[in-house]
């Protein structure tokens, strides 16, 4: 196998990040999924990136799944443009779960969710005194890079690419900060019947082969 060389240098990108209340839908699954995170534990024993109590990242429940049905509609929708909706059908595939308590003195290194796709973080228990998610390298106005914060309400549901460097600093309050993550790739419906008639309508126009 030839040796493949590794150049990294820094370049300006636009990330997304997406975020909205579901508490009206999710109100009477919370308690559960904090019971269920409680009781599992710490699995991974501060190995990861994740300084808290932390499950395994593979973690399957029926909990788990139930949050994944209601999650699913606003993942789907990430990529999609509104023009769009009716014509390309995402479907998010759940590839890994993972829940995670978060005490005084807890935190979370800088870091990214490549390869996959798309991450999220569902907040089960926060409050304004818990700590925030720190987004990294926006870069501001005068071209300068700074840390964006999202101060996390129970059940926000955060979103945003896999490779969009991210952080927890350190928790100062007692209170507990208790969410679930995870990551996602995605599939589209390539014989939506709209889809290829639009591919193949702009194939013609542009003169390419489909």
């Amino acid at each position: 196998m030839n040796v493949v060389k590794d150049i990294q240098f820094p370049i300006q990108v636009t990330t997304n990040v997406h975020y909205v209340n579901l508490h009206e839908d999710t109100q009477d699954l919370n308690p559960r999924l904090e019971k269920f995170i409680r009781k599992t534990g710490d699995q991974m024993k501060k190995t990861t990136n994740v300084k808290a109590d932390m499950t395994f990242f593979d973690t399957v429940c029926d909990e788990f799944k139930e949050l994944h049905k209601i999650l699913s509609p606003y993942l789907k929708e990430f990529y999609v443009a509104d023009k769009q909706k009716d014509n390309l059908k995402i479907d998010p595939i759940f590839v890994e779960t993972w829940g995670a308590i978060y005490r005084k003195g807890d935190y979370t290194v800088k870091h990214v969710h490549e390869p996959s796709k798309l991450s999220w973080i569902y907040y089960v228990k926060a409050s304004e005194n818990t700590a925030p998610l720190y987004i990294h390298q926006i870069v501001n106005e005068e071209g300068k890079k700074e840390v964006f914060q999202i101060k996390p309400k129970i059940s926000d549901l955060v979103m945003f690419p896999s490779w969009t460097p991210h952080s927890v600093p350190e928790q100062k309050s007692d209170e507990e900060r208790i969410c679930v993550a995870g990551n996602i790739n995605i599939t589209w419906d390539n014989n939506n019947p709209t889809r290829k008639k639009q591919v193949r309508e702009l194939s013609e126009k542009l003169n390419l082969p489909i």
